[in-house]
């Protein structure tokens, strides 16, 4: 034990099996300090100049562990602070806590030469240096940037971002497709460089800047261009209605401009129709007014394919046909139908129209209601509609029933004699009288007489004779 200064010029101090104190007194060697624990209660342990070595021991410390430099070649853990202007490690460097990089524009720097760094910016973040990436997985997963100003996000299959909402300020440069699942929001959609292509206003209305081509289908409720050019337009399960504010609507075909309606169906067209210079071509038939909603069709001309004349219109109304007219139902007029014979649709002749008015028909006449005339109907017989003899009438104008007639009616004989089939005969040979010729007359009801009944007998209805009446009045 000592008090002041212990200088050992040589040699060597050893803890024989108790401990060696040095109380708060400093301890200074240029040799080397060894023992198998040095426990230093209060103080610290200050290089003069040279290295505090460990060797491979522990060094186990509850304050701070400061120093210029400090080069570790083992592993180092730490559980509380370390503090070093450098701290070099051969091998891996474990923090049970914190580890902070605590000056502003720190970097931490990563390889063996420090070619990847992490610098800190201050207030802001980290910076990842130059072209360095940050790898997912491996090398096709990716954040970089290849060039100042750009941005890469490279994934070797898919980039998937989930949010509600993904916002964009900016162009957006797609070289590949673009999905959308739902709806895809934009006032303009323009060409890779630039043009003005299409454009949306508020409330889904769309212009397009130029002409529009669309190899599929356009459906909507309102489509307005200054020209149209397609190969269909279909209908679907709606109406297409074409129309204009202003101006005229041109249709104008390289071919034939076809209307097909469905079957049944008409073309309504309201308006005055011109063909300026043009022929209206095979056409299946032009309807009356109850069938088309116009009020006329005005032409001096109607042909046939061919070009031959069909109906001549003179001013006044009147109409020519060039050749026979065929009419497959009725014809009706206001006026008169001028025309010499009416034939059937094979061309048999079926009625000659003389000059005067008189219809002669060359075959049987068949009406399926009544005939008015206002002069006489002259034939030799009226046959039923399927042909059987109803009424033949003789020269002289004699009327003979083939079968049983009933008269609804009175008859009016302008004669003095009715004679039925088996020689019975009503005459009229006297004015007031008429007289019943028959082998007998039979009266099934009462006979009411008003002045006298003259007859020889009366029978029974079984023809017994009952009363005889003589010349005279006896009875």
């Amino acid at each position: 034990s000592t008090v002041g200064n212990l200088t050992l010029a040589d040699g060597s101090i050893t803890d024989s099996g108790g401990s060696i104190s040095f109380g708060d007194e400093n301890v200074s060697t240029t040799g080397t300090l060894s023992s198998g624990t040095a426990t230093l209660a209060t103080g610290s342990i200050t290089d003069s100049g040279g290295s505090i070595s460990f060797g491979d021991e522990n060094l186990t410390t509850s304050g701070t562990l400061a120093s210029g430099a400090q080069t570790v070649t083992g592993n180092v853990t730490a559980s509380a602070t370390v503090s070093a202007e450098q701290l070099t490690s051969t091998d891996d460097l474990t923090v049970g806590d914190d580890l902070s990089l605590a000056s502003d524009a720190a970097v931490l720097s990563l390889g063996e030469d420090g070619d990847v760094t992490l610098t800190h910016v201050p207030d802001v973040g980290i910076l990842l240096g130059d072209t360095r990436q940050m790898q997912f997985r491996d090398n096709a997963l990716k954040i970089s940037s290849t060039i100042d100003g750009q941005l890469d996000i490279d994934a070797d299959t898919e980039v998937e971002i989930t949010a509600n909402t993904v916002d964009l300020n900016g162009a957006l440069d797609v070289s590949g497709n673009v999905t959308v699942g739902a709806s895809l929001q934009t006032a303009t959609i323009d060409y890779t460089d630039g043009d003005l292509a299409i454009t949306i206003s508020d409330g889904g209305a769309v212009t397009t800047s130029g002409n529009l081509t669309v190899g599929g289908t356009i459906s909507g409720g309102n489509i307005t261009a200054s020209s149209m050019a397609a190969d269909d337009i279909v209908a679907g399960d709606g109406a297409v209605s074409i129309s204009t504010s202003s101006g005229a609507i041109t249709l104008t075909s390289a071919a034939a401009l076809n209307l097909n309606p469905a079957t049944g169906s008409a073309v309504v067209l309201d308006g005055t129709i011109n063909v300026d210079a043009g022929v209206v071509t095979n056409a299946t038939s032009i309807t009356s007014v109850t069938q088309v909603a116009s009020t006329s069709l005005q032409t001096p001309l109607i042909e046939y394919t061919d070009g031959d004349d069909a109906m001549t219109i003179a001013d006044g109304g009147a109409v020519t046909f060039g050749q026979e007219a065929q009419f497959s139902s009725g014809i009706q007029t206001a006026g008169s139908i001028e025309t010499a014979t009416i034939d059937y649709t094979d061309g048999d002749l079926a009625m000659t129209i003389a000059d005067g008015g008189a219809v002669t028909f060359s075959q049987e006449a068949q009406f399926s209601s009544g005939i008015q005339t206002a002069g006489s109907i002259e034939t030799a017989t009226i046959d039923y509609i399927d042909g059987d003899l109803a009424i033949t009438i003789a020269d002289g104008g004699a009327i003979t029933t083939s079968g049983d007639a009933t008269i609804t009616g009175d008859i009016t004989i302008t004669g003095n004699t009715a004679t039925f089939g088996n020689g019975e005969t009503i005459s009229n040979s006297t004015d007031g009288t008429v007289l019943i010729t028959a082998p007998t007359t039979s009266v099934s009801g009462d006979l009411s007489v008003g002045t006298s009944l003259q007859t020889a007998t009366i029978d029974y209805t079984d023809g017994d004779l009952a009363i005889t009446i003589s010349d005279g009045g006896a009875v």
